[in-house]
């Protein structure tokens, strides 16, 4: 009986703990660790997520970058991550498995979930080449685009927008203008489904809080 009572107080105190996120009315959010072995610029790697943030931001949802380290760039010691909802990217210089025209790849189970993506940096430059488009705005826009895969699953391709499959002259004008961004449903299924990691993780938080006298 003891077990149960505890057990019922740990349920009590996750609802509420789901009841005062929501009524707090928190953002989504997400965590992203960069592993930048490519050897990007610190400038253009700065710029290129301030402009992804900007992207998810008019999704509703809220964005923090972490510069982990690797063999080439220091940065931020990130070893045992990811965390569940949390997110590895990668930017590396080249991949011979791929068509020419694939940018990324997302790393995507049978269910759809996911937590690791690949940037080709080589191919993201040669993109670059020949259009207006600061280099650190394309890149920022791929990075969202591979991010967007893991947010949205399986068959995440899309006609029109940021997910679209294939980029051309369209996509770089809207890039220039700022307007190539996920569309109102994308958003919306991003939106839920970081909500629901979280209010778990804040529920979380809270329970530890409440048995840590324990």
């Amino acid at each position: 009986m003891a077990f149960r009572s505890q057990f019922c107080i740990a349920a009590l105190i996750l609802l509420a703990a789901f009841g005062s996120w929501a009524q707090a009315g928190l953002q989504p959010s997400v965590e992203i660790y960069v592993y930048n072995q490519a050897g990007v610029s610190g400038e253009v790697l700065s710029q290129a997520e301030q402009d992804a943030t900007r992207i998810f931001r008019v999704s509703g949802v809220r964005t923090t970058w972490l510069e982990c380290s690797t063999a080439e760039v220091a940065g931020t010691d990130c070893r045992g991550l990811p965390q569940p909802g949390d997110i590895v990217l990668q930017i590396v210089h080249e991949t011979r498995k791929l068509k020419a025209d694939v940018f990324g790849a997302a790393f995507l189970g049978q269910d759809g979930t996911g937590e690791y993506t690949n940037v080709f940096y080589d191919r993201v430059n040669e993109l670059n080449r020949g259009w207006t488009v600061p280099l650190a705005e394309v890149l920022g826009h791929v990075m969202a685009h591979e991010v967007g895969h893991l947010l949205l699953g399986l068959n995440s391709h899309s006609t029109l927008g940021i997910m679209r499959g294939y980029w051309d002259s369209d996509e770089l004008k809207a890039i220039e203008r700022g307007r190539l961004l996920f569309s109102s449903a994308q958003s919306k299924v991003m939106r839920g489904k970081l909500a629901v990691i979280t209010a778990h993780r804040h529920a979380q938080n809270t329970l530890a809080a409440s048995f840590g006298g324990d």
